[in-house]
Order: structure tokens, then C-alpha cells, then sequence
């Protein structure tokens, strides 16, 4: 099969696309949460390259993992193999921005703003093919099932861009001086999560910007939920025929 085949996958190659996705995503939000925790703990030698490496790791695989998602929404083969290119070409800018073993670049606020934008952009068109494709399905299947949970993910970790987008935008509208990095996402990782779970992170003094789209993340992630339980009662429940 071509590396960039575009014909239409079958029900078990999207399931196996949407489950990849999934275990990648909690590994990142893993690292994120924990990495840096643990290896003080253990006081790991190299703790930066160790840290780094990892985040990096998981970075290019979240990539490739999208834009295979991706090959299946798309017909026209020129797309999949720019998007391949695009996301090759992101990755390369987060190498240099953040490197395991040496610094490249000493300031990499813009560096990090257009990687973010451009990651945004692949993310919110993966999420609009995702939601797409789990609520017009007419039954329950595992497909519908790891896309859902892998979409709500997707999301989570697409604010987490956005909000580290405002930091880089406006310093300290955390209330709380962030560099550009894998630490400062991490940061915005968390206050994603509790976000889309309902929840108020707990920051020093964010600003009424910032507040307010913790507010619509958290107003999108209840409204989402809902629609998914609806979506999956109305499929259970026998009709009236």
C-alpha cells in the first residue's frame, strides 16, 4: 500500500487510527503531568535531555498519528502529502526551539507562536473530521467510541496551545512569569484538563482574558459530553417504530 494511499480505510484501520491516537495522547498528557515530578524524585541524571527527549518523542509521534488520522477524510492525495510536509516542517521548528542536547535559538517566543498557530491549525481540522465522522454514524461501534474519547483529548490539548499562545502573546496573564517550552506547556496542559473536566485551575492571578476562555472551554467540554450521552442513549434506546 502507498505510503500516501488516500482511498477510503475500512471500520477497523479508523478504529485502530482513532486508538493510536488515544494511547498517544495519554502518554503526552502523562509526561506532562508527571515526567518532571518523577524524575526529580528519582534524581535522574541529564534530567533536561532525559525530559526533553521524551517530550520530543511523543511530539513526533502525536504528528505523524494526526496526519494518519487525517489520510482518512481526505481524497486528494496533493493535500495528504502537503499536510505530511507541513507537520515534518512543524516538527523540525519544535527541534529547533526546544533541543534535547544544545540551545539553538536564545529567545523562541515567535519560534513557539508559529509553531502553536500552525499545530492549531492542523488540530482544529482534525477535530472538525472527528466530530464529523462519531455523531453521523447511525450505531455504536468502537469506532465511535475511541474517536469520541480521542477528540475530547484532541481538545484539551488544542487549549493547551491556546492558552500558551496568550502567554506568549501577553506575559504573566498567568499572573505568574512562564518561559516558552515543554514546562510552560505542561502548565497550560493541566489548566486544559481541569477546565474541560468542569473545574477551576488553580493560577495566582490570570487575567479576565484568560478566565473567560477557561470559561468557554469548560462551557465546550460539559455541552460535549452531553451531546455524547445523548448521542450514544438515542442509539441504544428502541424507537417508537
Amino acid at each position: 500500500m502507498d505510503f500516501f494511499d488516500h482511498e477510503r480505510p475500512s471500520a477497523a484501520a479508523k478504529t485502530r487510527d482513532y486508538r493510536n491516537v488515544f494511547i498517544i495522547q495519554s502518554a503526552l498528557i502523562f509526561v506532562a503531568l508527571f515526567l518532571a515530578e518523577i524524575l526529580r524524585l528519582c534524581r535522574a541524571p541529564m534530567f533536561t535531555v532525559i525530559h526533553d527527549s521524551v517530550y520530543t518523542a511523543l511530539g513526533a509521534t502525536y504528528f505523524y498519528l494526526v496526519w494518519d488520522l487525517l489520510k482518512n477524510f481526505l481524497r486528494r492525495k496533493a493535500v495528504i502529502v502537503f499536510l505530511f510536509l507541513y507537520l515534518i516542517t512543524l516538527f523540525l521548528i519544535m527541534l529547533v526551539l526546544q533541543n534535547p542536547f544544545l540551545q539553538i535559538v536564545k529567545d523562541p517566543s515567535a519560534g513557539f507562536t508559529i509553531l502553536h498557530i500552525g499545530l492549531l491549525s492542523v488540530e482544529f481540522l482534525t477535530i472538525y473530521w472527528v466530530f464529523k465522522d462519531v455523531f453521523s454514524s447511525h450505531n455504536i461501534t468502537k469506532n465511535n467510541l475511541w474517536g469520541a474519547v480521542s477528540l475530547f483529548l484532541m481538545i484539551a490539548i488544542s487549549f493547551a496551545s491556546i492558552f500558551e499562545l496568550l502567554n506568549l502573546i501577553e506575559p504573566l496573564t498567568f499572573g505568574v512569569a512562564l518561559s516558552p517550552g515543554f514546562a510552560t506547556f505542561s502548565e497550560m496542559l493541566y489548566c486544559s484538563l481541569v477546565a474541560i473536566s468542569g473545574g477551576s485551575p488553580t493560577l495566582p492571578a490570570q487575567s479576565q482574558l484568560v478566565r473567560n476562555v477557561i470559561a468557554v472551554e469548560s462551557l465546550g467540554g460539559n455541552l460535549y459530553l452531553v451531546i455524547l450521552i445523548g448521542r450514544i442513549v438515542g442509539m441504544v434506546a428502541p424507537s417508537k417504530n
